[in-house]
């Protein structure tokens, strides 16, 4: 009995059973493998894989038949391989985290990846299972050949993230109980790059006249991540901003209410912190208040001149003149005769503002004079006669 074979589960060979007699020949064989029944002829038998020791028995009969059986002689020899393990060693597994602030933390602006190799040099790759916060990322089933690479983004929510990995080899000799495993996994800590909302301050007057079409809210907002929107509600309506000017003030016009009074509105801020996921945008909300006031709270101003004295000769004139800052809806300037009759003479001036932006008779404010002039006669004395005679 001869062995060919490398005594392992791969490769674990087999027996040559091979007998002769010169004198009478070969006239019957059993064979036994580990104390099991296999042949009944010579040749090549197959050694089990299974790990262990194994054993060959063989018993040759030679053709010596002169006598019957019985004068047949009978040759006994046994055969012994261990079989061993080919591949014991488990697949390598290597986790690299890369791109991230340090071996195991990252931030949602700058995840980074996982960087994985796995290699067998043994058996080569038979299954790989890749899950990424305990969800299927990758799997494989057969036989991979060389290193098996792959880079993968860490998720970029806030939090804990884990990559695990399970791999067995490709040493399938006695069926899949033959494999070998490895298991590796590697945590990444996210954390947000940007918590603080923008910082915003504001430029304008909190004050606007009745007569201004638009508040004009003008700000300066800054942030790390940058400005993604303005949003501006007022009266249920929502506004953002018109325009940005060369200093990077925003603009944002809110339609005057026009009617006097002390007003709420509510602005929104939000930075451009999107590192994709929901929650990650900071924002800056605050409530504020203005008020609208008028724009001319002075009645007009009359001023009058007489030009007489008062006296039915020279009974004269008024010379009236009225102004306002808005203008005038009522004008009475002008000049007025006074009559010549006797006795007194009132006259009414009233003039009234253009002030008119919230309608007239809500805006506009009127101021009234009144001039009395008392026309006397200026001769009260009846003539004078004087005589002379002139006779005897």
């Amino acid at each position: 009995i001869s062995y060919i074979g490398g005594h392992t589960d791969g490769n674990p060979g087999f027996w040559v059973v091979n007998a002769f007699d010169l004198e009478s020949g070969v006239n019957g064989t059993l064979v036994l493998i580990d104390y099991i029944p296999a042949g009944y002829n010579l040749g090549p038998y197959p050694v089990p894989n299974d790990l262990g020791f194994h054993s060959i028995k063989a018993w040759v009969l030679n053709n010596d038949i002169d006598r019957g059986n019985v004068d047949q002689e009978m040759t006994f020899e046994e055969f012994g391989a261990i079989i061993r393990d080919d591949d014991t060693t488990a697949p390598q597994i290597n986790i690299e985290y890369l791109g991230g602030t340090s071996t195991d933390t990252g931030t949602d602006g700058n995840p980074g990846y996982w960087s994985v190799s796995i290699v067998d040099d043994e058996s080569e790759i038979g299954e790989i299972t890749i899950q990424v916060d305990d969800t299927e990322y990758y799997s494989f089933t057969g036989t991979y050949e060389g290193s098996f690479t792959i880079d993968i983004d860490v998720p970029s929510s806030v939090g804990v993230h884990t990559i695990r990995i399970s791999v067995k080899n490709a040493d399938r000799d006695r069926g899949l109980t033959d494999q070998e495993s490895s298991n590796d996994y590697h945590e990444v800590i996210i954390s947000d790059d940007d918590t603080t909302p923008p910082d915003i301050s504001y430029l304008n007057n909190w004050e606007t006249f009745d007569s201004e079409n638009y508040l004009e809210i003008i700000l300066e907002a800054t942030d790390t991540s940058g400005i993604y929107s303005i949003t501006v509600k007022f009266a249920n309506t929502y506004y953002t901003y018109d325009n940005i000017d060369a200093n990077g003030r925003y603009h944002i016009f809110i339609p005057n209410p026009i009617s006097l009074g002390t007003y709420t509105l509510d602005i929104w801020v939000m930075d451009n912190d999107y590192d994709g996921w929901v929650g990650d945008r900071e924002s800056f909300t605050e409530t504020l208040t203005f008020t609208v006031i008028d724009d001319d709270t002075t009645a007009p101003v009359i001023t009058y001149e007489y030009t007489g004295d008062g006296t039915d000769d020279n009974p004269g004139t008024i010379i009236v003149t009225a102004s306002d800052d808005s203008g005038l809806l009522f004008d009475p300037s002008g000049i007025y005769p006074v009559p010549s009759t006797l006795g007194i003479h009132t006259f009414i001036f009233t003039a009234s503002d253009n002030d008119n932006d919230r309608w007239f008779w809500f805006d506009g404010l009127s101021k009234t004079i009144v001039v009395i002039i008392w026309i006397i006669d200026d001769d009260t004395i009846a003539p004078v006669i004087n005589y002379e005679y002139t006779g005897d």
